[in-house]
C-alpha cells in the first residue's frame, strides 16, 4: 500500500467525515486513472447539494458504480454466495452465504473465494463474516487480510484456530463462538486492538491465557464450561460487559472489583454461593443476572442490592 491508501485505510476504519482527505484521494486516484476516483467525485458534488441538476450526477454516478462492479468479473457461484458491501467505491464487507458451501466441493469453492478476496480490490475490506458454514478448518487466505477490522466465525465445526490468527493485528471485534474450540491459540495475544470477543459455546475449561493482554476489551463472552476466574481478570479495566453464564463457575474473585468501567455482568446458571463484597465498586453497572445460582438478594452487600432497587436490573432465582 502507498502511503495514501495507507491513509485511507485509517480514514475508513474510523469513519471520519472529513472530506478535505477525501477530496485529496479523489484527486489522487483520478491521477491513476481509476474510476473510483470519479465515483468520490460524484458523490461528493451530491452530498453538497449545491448543484442545479442532481438527476444527471445520480445517473452518471449509478453507470460508473455499475461499471466500477463488472470490473471483479465474479463467477456465477461467487455472485451468488458473498454479499459485497462499497463504501466510496471500494469493498468494505464480506458476507459469505452457508447454502452455497456444503457438498464435495466446498474447498475448492473457499480456494476460489480466496483468490478473489485476496486480489486488489479487496484491499480495504475491513469486514468479513464467515458463520454457519459448518466448517471444520479455516482457510489460510483468510491471514492475508490484514487489514481486518471484524471477522465472523461463529456457528461452525471448528476444533482449533490457526497460530496465523495473530496476524490479524487490526482486528477489533472477533466472534469464534458456536464451535469446538479446547484451546485457543497462544497468538491471540497479538490481537491487541480488540474491544470485543464472543467466545461462547465452545468446549473450553479454563479461562485463556491468551486473551490477557487483550487490555482493551469492552465485551467478552465466555460461557463454556470453565470452574474457575482467574484474579487478573481485574485487569480488563475497559470492559463494559462480561458474560459468564452457563459456567461451573463455585466463585468469583475479589479482583472483579476493579472493573469499574462494567455495566453488564451475567453469571447466570453457574454455581455461585456468595458474591464478593468488592462488587460495591462497580458504580455504572446496571444490569446483573445471577439466576439459576444458589444466591438470594440477603447475600448480597446491603449497599449494592440497595442501589439495584431502582432503576438498575438485578435477576436473582427467586425474582
Amino acid at each position: 500500500m502507498k502511503d495514501i491508501e495507507k491513509e485511507f485505510y485509517i480514514y475508513l476504519k474510523n469513519g471520519s467525515k472529513e472530506p478535505k482527505f477525501l477530496q485529496v484521494f479523489s484527486d489522487w486516484l483520478q491521477e491513476c486513472g481509476d474510476i473510483r476516483g470519479d465515483i468520490i467525485a460524484l458523490k461528493a458534488i451530491l452530498d453538497s447539494k449545491k448543484i442545479k441538476e442532481p438527476l444527471t450526477i445520480r445517473q452518471q454516478l449509478r453507470k460508473l458504480r455499475k461499471l466500477n462492479r463488472e470490473r471483479l468479473e465474479l463467477s456465477e457461484f461467487l455472485s451468488r454466495s458473498t454479499e459485497i458491501t462499497w463504501k466510496h467505491g471500494f469493498i468494505t464487507e464480506v458476507k459469505v452465504h452457508h447454502y452455497e458451501m456444503f457438498g464435495p466441493s466446498a474447498q475448492e469453492k473457499l480456494l476460489e473465494l480466496g483468490l478473489v478476496i485476496t486480489s486488489e480490490p479487496f484491499k480495504f475490506l475491513m469486514k468479513l463474516d464467515f458463520s454457519c458454514l459448518l466448517l471444520k478448518e479455516l482457510p489460510m487466505w483468510i491471514g492475508k487480510l490484514t487489514q481486518l477490522t471484524e471477522l465472523d466465525l461463529g456457528g461452525n465445526e471448528l476444533k482449533s484456530i490457526p497460530e496465523w490468527i495473530g496476524q490479524l493485528t487490526q482486528l477489533e471485534e472477533l466472534n469464534i463462538s458456536g464451535n469446538e474450540l479446547n484451546e485457543i491459540p497462544k497468538s491471540l495475544e497479538r490481537l491487541t486492538q480488540l474491544r470485543k470477543i464472543d467466545l461462547s459455546a465452545n468446549n473450553l475449561t479454563q479461562f485463556p491465557e491468551s486473551i490477557r493482554q487483550l487490555t482493551l476489551l469492552e465485551e467478552l463472552n465466555l460461557n463454556c464450561y470453565l470452574t474457575e476466574i482467574p484474579d487478573w481478570i481485574g485487569e480488563f479495566n475497559k470492559l463494559k460487559e462480561l458474560v459468564l453464564c452457563e459456567n461451573k463457575l463455585t466463585k468469583i474473585p475479589e479482583s472483579i472489583g476493579k472493573l469499574t468501567q462494567l455495566k453488564k455482568l451475567d453469571f447466570r446458571n453457574n454455581k455461585l454461593t456468595e458474591i464478593p463484597d468488592s462488587i460495591v465498586n462497580l458504580k455504572l453497572l446496571n444490569f446483573i443476572d445471577l439466576r439459576d445460582n444458589d444466591i438470594i438478594l440477603a447475600d448480597l452487600p446491603v449497599s449494592f442490592s440497595k442501589r439495584f432497587r431502582s432503576k438498575r436490573r438485578l435477576l436473582l432465582g427467586e425474582t
